[in-house]
């Protein structure tokens, strides 16, 4: 869903009314940036919890908002997906998992070895990594249809990381038998559990974009 925050009494353009919703699904909400903006930020965060049952509840953060903001444009997407083949927690042991920095410690890691009687996981091997693509249930279990999450593990990871791009996730991520990376193939493999965290600011990509 999608919500555009505007200031009480904000002058906005009949058309952008009308493409806001027509294109985005998308009514304007009206909050008072300028004599409270605390406020604001809550009605905001209020409306993106709601929306992401519970997730995400601090979207915009105390400094994001000032009296002098006039407009917000807010999208939130909530994803809960079971795995195409899931990990059976009877699978579940503790073993080794290598940080960073070089060192290691014991979690437990999830382990899952296709069978090679049914579709087998889209996995590659290329100079420096090797990876492995885990299909979301919806797909076709290859990852040409549906979402997938492509795990890439680099022999040396500050390196891969310095030279990773745009077009490098396209070779690592192109799926198919003539010509493509990811391929069906039997795979052992052992992941542990995890959760992922990140706050990306738009600004300096706006800017690229043509939208200083």
């Amino acid at each position: 869903p999608n919500a555009p925050f505007v200031q009480v009494g904000y002058p906005v353009e009949e058309a952008s009314l009308r493409a806001l919703a027509a294109d985005f699904g998308a009514g304007l909400r009206e909050v008072d940036y300028r004599t409270d903006p605390a406020a604001a930020r809550q009605a905001i965060n209020g409306w993106v919890a709601e929306r992401t049952a519970q997730r995400i509840k601090e979207l915009l953060g105390p400094t994001d908002l000032t009296d002098r903001t006039r407009l917000a444009l807010v999208n939130a997407v909530y994803l809960r997906a079971p795995w195409l083949t899931p990990f059976e927690a009877s699978d579940t042991t503790t073993g080794s998992f290598t940080r960073a920095d070089g060192s290691t410690v014991r979690v437990p890691m999830m382990h899952y070895v296709s069978s090679g009687l049914g579709p087998n996981l889209p996995a590659a091997r290329g100079d420096g990594w090797i990876a492995v693509q885990l299909p979301y249930l919806g797909g076709d279990g290859y990852g040409r249809t549906g979402l997938a999450m492509t795990i890439v593990v680099p022999d040396d990871l500050a390196d891969f990381a310095a030279t990773l791009d745009a077009a490098r996730i396209a070779e690592i991520t192109r799926v198919g038998w003539s010509g493509g990376v990811l391929d069906g193939r039997k795979v052992d493999l052992m992941l542990p559990p995890f959760s992922i965290d990140t706050s990306v600011q738009l600004a300096d990509a706006l800017k690229t974009m043509g939208m200083p």
